[in-house]
């Protein structure tokens, strides 16, 4: 057999991280931040309508434009204004490749989502990372220090925060963008669990881009769907970038039917939000557990536990959590999903029962760790 030639791909692909694999094979999955709430009748009819009726055959109406006019009502812009792909991860990446490359930098929060460097090696472009305080606080004075002084081209911020959940007020956001050269790109993924938008900011800036997604409060992120919203002559620049049919039709017709019902699906992220306050107030009554505020539909805490040893314990109860302590500000952390009530219950006796039982000096964190907020 002839050798596989390795060095035809380029290096910083094969320096990228591999996909994430398949996931373990538990009851209670609150790992990756879906929907765990089940979908109004009304939502999934509409659905299953819209998809049953469909032609496959031939491809999709070019630009999409009964999708892309139904989200920017529900945006409150124009629709020269929209460009949407295959998920929220498939935007970053047409991000990257449109504004970054060889010879130009972005900053991205550090700890924070691991896409956003991804995004910008993938374009063969240069990440470089911003931290946030020893209290996972947004340091915006070093971010605006160092967008004067490295001028990128780029600058990520997800708000809310993920894994934090925590929120920059809209003042924050305003100074960055008044003070980049080039995009800042407002990741607001969960911005329907927070109350905040950042899409006054669009009125005022040419440089701003929103990020949104429906896999989170829509309950889609099987589907595949995210679209960014931002000046008419950036989105005509990016979609340069992007192939000609990124979306199957299946995801418009369900996202079409999802966008219908958004009001249901609101109700649903109401009780989400409800639901996350209480499972905070009792994760934080567990003794020796730390939770940060959050802003989002997940929870960051802490616990004595060496982190990787409970989730190991968690999934042998049946619950996926997210373990986030690879990072030096995240030593100790978890990041849990809000699930229904009945899940939330489960994975509070899962956990429970995992730290009560035998706890050997192996798995306690050492000391001098930063210390978390309690909720």
């Amino acid at each position: 057999m002839k050798p596989v030639p390795l060095d035809a791909i380029r290096p910083e692909v094969l320096e990228l991280a591999p996909d994430i694999g398949s996931r373990p094979d538990v009851p209670i999955y609150l790992d990756w931040n879906e929907s765990r709430w089940p979908l109004p009748e009304g939502v999934l009819g509409g659905m299953a309508e819209a998809v049953a009726g469909t032609d496959a055959r031939p491809y999709p109406d070019r630009g999409y434009p009964a999708v892309r006019e139904a989200i920017a009502r529900l945006a409150g812009w124009t629709p020269d204004g929209v460009v949407f792909g295959n998920g929220g991860d498939d935007m970053l990446a047409l991000t990257g490749l449109a504004t970054t490359g060889a010879g130009r930098r972005a900053l991205y929060p550090s700890p924070g989502f691991s896409m956003y460097p991804w995004a910008v090696r993938l374009a063969g472009g240069d990440p470089s990372p911003v931290s946030l305080r020893d209290d996972l606080s947004y340091d915006v004075p070093e971010f605006l220090r160092r967008i004067e002084a490295e001028r990128p081209s780029l600058v990520f911020i997800t708000n809310p925060h993920n894994p934090t959940g925590q929120l920059l007020p809209l003042g924050a956001l305003r100074e960055l963008a008044a003070v980049a050269p080039g995009f800042l790109l407002v990741d607001e993924a969960y911005h329907e669990f927070s109350g905040q938008t950042a899409r006054p900011l669009l009125d005022e800036f040419g440089n701003v881009i929103l990020l949104r997604t429906f896999s989170k409060a829509m309950a889609m992120a099987g589907a595949r769907l995210g679209y960014l919203l931002g000046a008419p002559e950036a989105i005509s620049g990016f979609r340069r970038a992007q192939p000609p049919f990124p979306v199957g039709v299946y995801t418009c017709r369900a996202a079409a039917a999802v966008m219908r019902q958004r009001e249901a699906l609101l109700e649903i992220t109401a009780r989400i939000t409800a639901e996350r306050e209480s499972l905070a107030a009792r994760l934080g009554a567990v003794p020796d557990v730390s939770v940060w505020p959050s802003h989002t539909n997940f929870l960051l805490f802490r616990t004595p536990m060496e982190s990787t040893v409970l989730a190991r314990r968690l999934l042998d109860r049946g619950v996926a959590l997210r373990d986030f302590s690879r990072h030096p500000l995240l030593q100790g952390t978890l990041r849990v999903t809000v699930g229904t009530p009945e899940e939330n219950v489960i994975f509070l006796d899962a956990l429970a029962d995992s730290l009560s039982s035998a706890v050997h000096d192996s798995e306690l964190q050492v000391a001098g760790m930063p210390e978390s907020p309690v909720a």
